[in-house]
């Protein structure tokens, strides 16, 4: 194992070094103002929420989920080692644990999507300040991969925000139709932004406020500029929206964005791939779990600026980046729905073959 740089500014560039997660003790958390302000808004009162005993509360998934996304997770794995990536993987901790920061008590969620917790720009690593409680200590699952670097004399920033207190105070009671996020402490997921070099997109909804925007752009400084996407996708992350494939090029969710007017201005003058509703083949995934919309076909990540993983269901859209002069390297993923997340949300790039520079 070569740990011997960090260094991504992009999506796009040559991937030489990545995180990729495990499913291992991946699980439904306990329900709390966090979880239905996050993951189930949808109209009901909070009151509502805790009523439903349709959902599953504080659980499992069923054996041979975990069975088949271990096996998934390791094809990918080789799929990526075979092209020469060095592929790192998580230490999970056990979820059945309570977690608690003294307000409020939680169990665990998952160290199957490192996108949504590292953010990694140029040289710096990130351990976010997530909205779900229970995804309050998540980064510790990669704590040794960046020991493991910080032992070995590599030079990297590594930087954690201020830990969030999440109290209920944190969550609007009349959210649904706007974000949930009140903005009384800095918030954000990782995979709410879309890094385009010097230029950082980022998404304000149920999983990153303004307080977190103005905060990343803080720690970055003025080599970097930061930009609200608002208006586009209140649940939670970027990536099932907006994907970067290459400089002056997007993918886009059209049942979202409806128009290029809608992306921030930066980026109308790129071009667009538009994925309509008809070119997503549709996953069976676990009912009342929690899962991901249809629009998780979006997330595909890109080995270099030619070259795209899509999930392997995902016929039509491969087709589509076909056409606009990307390969495709299917994966098979096929819990994308129930697990929440695809090719994208299940790998955190640590080193691309890229450089700082501006797209704009």
């Amino acid at each position: 194992m070569q740990l011997d740089k960090i260094n991504s500014h992009n999506h796009w560039d040559t991937l030489r070094t990545v995180i990729l997660g495990s499913v291992e003790y991946a699980k439904i958390p306990k329900f709390d103002k966090s979880t239905w302000a996050v993951n189930y808004v949808d109209g009901r009162t909070y009151e509502e929420f805790l009523s439903d005993t349709t959902l599953p509360y504080d659980t499992k998934y069923p054996d041979w989920v975990y069975e088949t996304d271990m096996e998934d997770l390791n094809n990918f794995e080789k799929i990526l080692k075979d092209l020469g990536v060095e592929v790192l993987r998580p230490e999970p901790l056990d979820t059945s644990t309570t977690i608690s920061n003294g307000i409020w008590e939680q169990s665990g969620y998952e160290y199957r999507c490192p996108r949504d917790s590292i953010l990694v720009v140029g040289n710096k690593v990130i351990e976010c300040a997530m909205s779900l409680r229970a995804r309050y200590f998540e980064t510790y699952g990669y704590r040794k991969i960046f020991m493991d670097y910080f032992d070995n004399g590599v030079n990297f920033d590594w930087i954690t925000p201020p830990k969030p207190f999440l109290s209920d105070s944190t969550y609007d009671e009349n959210c649904g139709k706007k974000p949930s996020l009140l903005d009384t402490e800095i918030l954000f997921d990782a995979a709410n932004v879309l890094r385009c070099g010097r230029d950082l997109f980022f998404q304000i909804s149920n999983s990153g406020n303004m307080k977190g925007l103005k905060w990343l752009q803080q720690i970055l400084g003025n080599d970097y500029k930061v930009h609200p996407v608002v208006d586009t996708y209140n649940y939670t992350h970027l990536d099932s929206t907006i994907l970067g494939l290459k400089p002056g090029c997007l993918l886009v969710n059209r049942s979202r964005l409806k128009k290029k007017e809608n992306l921030p201005k930066l980026l109308q003058s790129w071009d667009l791939i538009w994925i309509e509703d008809e070119d997503i083949v549709d996953i069976p995934t676990l009912d009342n779990y929690a899962p991901a919309s249809i629009y998780n076909a979006l997330n595909v990540m890109s080995y270099d600026q030619s070259t795209v993983f899509v999930e392997s269901t995902q016929t039509k859209i491969m087709k589509k980046l076909e056409r606009g002069g990307f390969d495709c390297i299917p994966v098979k993923l096929q819990h994308t729905r129930t697990l929440a997340g695809g090719p994208h949300c299940v790998t955190a790039d640590l080193c691309r073959d890229s450089k700082l520079e501006s797209y704009f």
